[in-house]
């Protein structure tokens, strides 16, 4: 029986234990549906959380109805979120999968909930691995789903759509069908319903199980290297500057042992880097020959005859993105700052580095990010638009110093420019009786 297939798969991996609180992220689909009606079986008082895109005009309205209607009859507690989009961006499935998980955070901190647990399953697994072999990933990138990241949990990765499928079927359970999961123009659905059926269709009539043990392999092998990395896990050492490392050491490793030490350390460093083959062969490249160079996220190194240096850049900085789904402190890592976001009924006058706003507007969840070039927003006082970088410019803001500005956003909207100016449309008004007040530091 399958319930008893994903009751052993979650004690065998400690993915739920006794006293836990459990969010079951739930669309109407089949295999959310499988996994809800397992869950409350499994656990009584697991809850659902339903993330509607709004991307589907009525079908999105039918969805959250019948969605609705599946919990009130079962006695399911639900929350529901609602994303906003002022614009569809050309990476829709990444960004859609961003504010997913941004929301369901956002419940999960609100509500203390202690896992929140995810319909993934063997097929899953197979179209992922596809999808990022095709998009050139490397061993990291190739490794199996794991059964938990975080708070996140997957209990039914040992489960196949057809055993999910089968379930609902002898249950008698209804399920809505998302028709964008037809639509060839998502890269994801020419994998499940071309790519897999024709490799299936002409070369291995067992391919899907194939790559799923393959997909394992290579998170066995991730695992096994990292515990082999561990001898080499004091390499780095803090320095006055940043991080240092002693070259000699690194050179007189082979390779591929250089390129695995130098990425398990620049992962601790700047867990937002991400560093392509060629990235980790042109740091070895430098470290080699004793020159510096800058790395894709916010670091940069130089090479003397004995050592490395790792610091902060002062030009060049990388991309950065950091969820806020609550209030708490976070840091932003491009310019060593944390920002604390809390929810007051009192506003203080106080300096440019605190920023009040309406929480009635301004609601979790939240987001840091730094400049990108296109950003706008309508600064205080003004009822149209301006462009971030036009702003920097009235502001006298230097070139090299704009990336280093944490950039609080709601979705589209950015709320506030640290240190500098809030957004007008989130402004405190004579109406507003709750603020979020944000608070942007140095660390020490």
């Amino acid at each position: 029986m399958l319930e008893r297939k994903i009751e052993r798969f979650i004690n065998e991996h400690s993915l739920i234990v006794k006293g836990e609180r459990v969010l079951a992220a739930y669309s109407g689909g089949p295999d959310s549906t499988c996994l809800l009606m397992i869950l409350r079986q499994l656990f009584p008082g697991t809850h659902a959380v339903y993330v509607n895109h709004q991307l589907r005009g009525r079908e999105s309205q039918k969805e959250e109805r019948f969605v609705r209607d599946f919990c009130r009859k079962r006695k399911i507690p639900l929350f529901v979120e609602r994303v906003r989009w002022k614009s569809i961006p050309s990476d829709l499935e990444q960004a859609a999968r961003k504010r997913r998980y941004r929301h369901l955070a956002k419940v999960a901190a609100e509500q203390g909930f202690h896992k929140i647990a995810l319909a993934h399953h063997k097929d899953d697994v197979v179209e992922t691995f596809l999808l990022r072999l095709i998009r050139g990933a490397g061993p990291q990138g190739l490794r199996r789903m794991t059964a938990q990241r975080d708070l996140y949990v997957r209990p039914m990765l040992e489960s196949d759509r057809k055993e999910i499928l089968d379930y609902l079927r002898k249950k008698r359970v209804a399920y809505f069908t998302d028709t964008s999961n037809e639509k060839l123009t998502f890269t994801r659905n020419r994998i499940r319903k071309e790519l897999i059926p024709y490799i299936t269709r002409h070369f291995n009539p067992a391919f899907p199980s194939s790559i799923e043990r393959t997909a394992r392999w290579f998170e066995e092998q991730n695992n096994l290297l990292a515990e082999l990395l561990q001898p080499f896990a004091s390499l780095m050492h803090i320095t006055k500057t940043g991080w240092g490392m002693s070259r000699s050491s690194l050179l007189k490793m082979g390779p591929a042992l250089q390129k695995a030490v130098l990425r398990m350390h620049l992962t601790k460093l700047d867990p937002e880097m991400i560093l392509s083959s060629k990235s980790i062969q042109d740091l070895v490249h430098t470290i080699r020959n004793g020159g510096s160079m800058e790395l894709p996220g916010f670091l940069k190194v130089n090479c003397t005859k004995r050592s490395c240096t790792f610091s902060r850049k002062v030009t060049g900085t990388g991309f950065v993105e950091v969820d806020v789904p609550t209030v708490g402190k976070y840091k932003f890592p491009a310019a060593n700052l944390t920002l604390t976001f809390s929810l007051t009924e009192k506003r203080v006058a106080t300096d440019p580095n605190v920023a009040f706003l309406d929480a009635q507007k301004a609601t979790f969840p939240l987001h840091i990010r730094n400049w990108k070039t296109g950003d706008s927003f309508s600064p205080l006082g003004m009822k149209g638009t301006k462009k971030l970088s036009d702003y920097f410019i009235d502001r006298k803001i230097p070139r090299n110093e704009r990336k280093k500005i944490p950039l609080v956003y709601k979705d589209d909207d950015l709320l506030w420019v640290s240190g500098h100016q809030i957004h007008n449309d989130y402004r405190i008004s004579p109406a507003t009786k709750n603020f979020l007040r944000i608070e942007v530091k140095k660390n020490a």
